[in-house]
């Protein structure tokens, strides 16, 4: 838990999701514990990495609709600073999504909290402070941040999501839209296959073997 929070989101999806089993643990969950395990002892040097000449903040958010049993959908985010991740949470989401889109957007609310507060301590520290740019992969959960317009297709979502319009009309945040190849956010979302997770975590400025 302590890695996953702290230095190695790259496990964070995994751990959170095992974590629902704690109390009611099977052989299989052991199973898929010790080859967690055993990916952390592979890549042991891991590290996460900045570069100087990247110091614009930017945010990735993802959603997986309906991946777990209940209905919930699962969130995944991630903040970069530096080329390298500064915050990030993967975690079921609190109510049902009835769309992808809905899903999406709830993922999009979720980062521009964290959002805010990363802009608030880089203010105070900086002095500048800046419209901070969050990429999605769903151009229906775009639209919805930039709807003047709160129809059928958002009419029933809770009031506190559309916090996320407020900020975009405000020109705190911009979302814009990242195809899903080139999500990094993905992996926190879901497992995905040893390509598409080490090219994720790359993105995230997570290195190691050099």
């Amino acid at each position: 838990m302590y890695l996953s929070c702290a230095t190695r989101p790259d496990i964070s999806f995994a751990v959170s999701y095992l974590s629902k089993f704690c109390s009611c643990a099977a052989s299989s969950h052991m199973s898929a514990v010790k080859r967690l395990l055993k990916y952390l002892k592979g890549t042991i040097d891991a590290r996460l990495t900045f570069k100087k000449s990247k110091s614009e903040l930017v945010a990735y958010a993802d959603a997986d609709w309906g991946a777990n049993a209940d209905g919930h959908s699962f969130t995944g985010y991630t903040l970069i600073y530096a080329g390298g991740t500064i915050s990030w949470q993967a975690c079921k989401q609190r109510c049902v999504a009835l769309s992808t889109a809905e899903a999406e957007y709830i993922a999009i609310c979720e980062a521009a909290k964290d959002v805010m507060f990363v802009k608030g301590l880089y203010g105070e520290l900086t002095g500048h402070v800046g419209c901070v740019t969050i990429f999605s992969d769903s151009q229906s959960a775009r639209s919805l941040t930039y709807s003047p317009v709160i129809g059928k297709r958002s009419k029933h979502i809770n009031i506190k999501f559309h916090y996320v319009r407020e900020l975009a009309e405000g020109k705190d945040i911009k979302v814009e839209y990242c195809d899903t190849g080139s999500m990094p956010a993905d992996v926190l979302t879901k497992s995905l296959g040893a390509i598409k997770h080490s090219y994720c975590v790359q993105r995230m400025g997570l290195q190691w073997g050099c």
